[in-house]
């Protein structure tokens, strides 16, 4: 509310203040009864508590207007739009990625941020410099209004943490929505994949980088119907066919699921692989490897097969 103040009691802004917010300003004559009613629903404005239900006594407010104001949200309209000014400018630059909603004149149409109610969205890469450049905006708002950004209200989460969190939940209500209207693909990791003019760009651009996504997920084996033997990424950090592209080149079943090579004899595991022809002695220590590596690796037998990021050295888990 410094800003406020400030305006009312001199009846001008800080010469450091960023342009937009006067330009927002009433001018001339009705700037004096603008700055009248501000003063009086900052200075005005009483509480009450509520003792079983019945309101008892009234107290005034030593911090001004407090959230759930009716005025609340225009004062917030006002002021965050210095902050959608230096977004703008900071996305034009090159400083801030954000993502393409379509095209528009010949042009990518590039949303750096969202504004809702009293929530702010920031959309950028997930790279140190633009995070640099995303803290010292917040750094020159804080200069430029007078008012504290609470970093520890901050959330930073990345794209694919929010792809996971939809896909994984079978009972969330945007996988319901994603699945009706462009279907799933196979094992029900991802939905269909998808062209043309129709659909949602966000979701359209999400699904378009699946590839890239996948290759940082790993699946934890139940009964093993949904994941792919060879191909996918559930023994070890890389698929089977990566490692050992010599025994892909000659196994039977390229594209068998875990669940159709997947034996049990009295309760002892074994795998139904087969190929075309016999291990030749090149191939021995890949062969060799190869089993310690699927039989080293936890199965669980029955149950839904799961997915999960990878481990990564640098940073515990991707995402």
């Amino acid at each position: 509310m410094a800003v406020f103040h400030h305006f009312h009691d001199t009846g001008q802004f800080e010469k450091s203040l960023n342009a937009t917010f006067i330009a927002l300003i009433p001018k001339k004559a009705a700037a004096v009864e603008w700055r009248r009613w501000i003063s009086f629903c900052v200075s005005t404005v009483r509480f009450s508590i509520l003792i079983n239900g019945t309101p008892h006594g009234f107290f005034g407010s030593s911090r001004g207007l407090r959230q759930g104001d009716p005025l609340s949200p225009l004062l917030f309209v006002l002021v965050m739009e210095a902050v959608s000014r230096m977004l703008d400018k900071a996305a034009h630059e090159g400083r801030l990625s954000g993502f393409s909603v379509g095209v528009f004149d010949g042009r990518p149409l590039m949303v750096s941020h969202l504004l809702f109610a009293d929530d702010t969205l920031i959309f950028c890469d997930a790279n140190i410099d633009q995070l640099l450049t995303l803290h010292m905006l917040l750094i020159w708002f804080e200069v430029v209004s007078g008012l504290k950004v609470n970093l520890g209200k901050l959330e930073l989460v990345a794209v694919g943490e929010v792809v996971m969190e939809i896909w994984t939940k079978k009972d969330a209500l945007w996988r319901q929505v994603i699945e009706v209207k462009y279907g799933r693909d196979w094992g029900g990791w991802c939905s269909s994949s998808f062209s043309g003019p129709y659909g949602v760009n966000l979701w359209k651009n999400i699904r378009r980088e699946w590839h890239s996504l996948s290759r940082f997920i790993m699946y934890d084996i139940g009964d093993g119907s949904k994941v792919l033997f060879w191909l996918d990424h559930w023994c070890e950090t890389s698929s089977l066919a990566d490692r050992y592209p010599e025994l892909y080149r000659i196994c039977r079943r390229k594209e068998a699921t875990v669940a159709d090579l997947l034996r049990y004899t009295n309760g002892v595991l074994h795998w139904g692989f087969q190929f075309c022809r016999e291990v030749h002695n090149r191939e021995l220590e890949a062969f060799r490897s190869f089993i310690n590596s699927i039989y080293s690796t936890p199965v669980r037998g029955i149950g839904e097969d799961k997915s999960c990021w990878l481990p990564c050295k640098s940073k515990g888990v991707h995402g």
